[in-house]
């Protein structure tokens, strides 16, 4: 696994996500407790944000703000909101659970 090179806040801002493989098996209800990855053979044990954003995702490239309204309706989040899902964004991403591309390359 090659460790991800940092990107400027504007460039994560513009980018695109997507949960890549097959639909990730929950050891309880979809969002919560230990996620199983078919893809790489992995569990992963996430918090309730990382979660989320993974129970959100599916194959079709999805903006930020398109997995905000998903998660939690059409709210206008506060700087410090946004910064925390940027955050669970690139720890999924390291981890091999989400992948993510700039819009110019779709």
């Amino acid at each position: 696994m090659s460790l991800p090179i940092p990107l400027p806040v504007a460039d994560l801002e513009r980018r695109v996500w997507r949960r890549p493989g097959p639909v990730p098996v929950w050891q309880g209800e979809p969002g919560e407790g230990a996620l199983f990855d078919p893809l790489s053979g992995e569990t992963h044990f996430l918090g309730e944000l990382p979660a989320l954003i993974v129970s959100v995702l599916d194959d079709h490239w999805a903006s930020r703000g398109t997995l905000v309204e998903r998660i939690a309706g059409p709210v206008a989040l506060e700087q410090q909101a946004e910064a925390q899902i940027l955050a669970a964004l690139v720890s999924l991403e390291a981890a091999e659970l989400v992948e993510s591309q700039s819009p110019e390359t779709e």
